[in-house]
């Protein structure tokens, strides 16, 4: 029972991504394809705190010019048993769920994360990597990589930064 509730306590990484909460903007490009035209597009999140402070929920909203508008939800929390950040990944150009987990960077700025998932283009699972960069507390990088369709290479197919919205209110 006590290693129970020692797991289940928030601790110094739950503190850190509890940073995150709040609203970001910015500009995200991606590549369909090694060697592709990037496609530039404006982009959107939102952060918020659950169970405790034990996870967190980004609500990532982006549109692009003759693109369904695309939406995405991720929980992330930090494992205490596993000693590893998990996320979960679900979005509107799917119906699939991506799973990852990884590490933090030893300067304490960037998380690494390997997801799988099962590609429809491939028919069988695959897997994408992705890196998030906190630059200050009031700007981020979000790169992502994955397996190009053609070659099987990894590549980078997305890239975006982000600054956070200020908040605003009535007194």
């Amino acid at each position: 029972m006590e290693k129970m509730a020692a797991a289940a306590n928030p601790g110094p990484e739950h503190a850190w991504l509890l940073e995150e909460v709040g609203s970001w903007k910015g500009t995200s490009r991606s590549w369909p394809g090694i060697g592709a035209e990037p496609m530039s597009m404006p982009a959107a999140f939102t952060v918020t705190a659950l169970l405790g402070g034990r996870f967190t929920s980004c609500r990532y909203s982006a549109t692009a010019e003759g693109m369904p508008n695309f939406e995405g939800i991720a929980i992330t929390g930090y494992d205490n048993a596993a000693r590893e950040f998990q996320s979960m990944w679900i979005d509107t150009y799917g119906t699939t769920m991506m799973t990852g987990s990884g590490k933090r960077s030893a300067d304490g700025r960037t998380i690494e994360m390997t997801f799988g998932f099962f590609c429809p283009v491939r028919g069988r699972r695959t897997t994408m990597w992705q890196e998030i960069t906190r630059e200050s507390p009031t700007r981020q990088s979000h790169r992502m990589w994955a397996e190009d369709l053609a070659s099987g290479k990894k590549y980078l197919m997305m890239e975006a930064s982000y600054e956070r919205v200020a908040a605003t209110g009535t007194r």
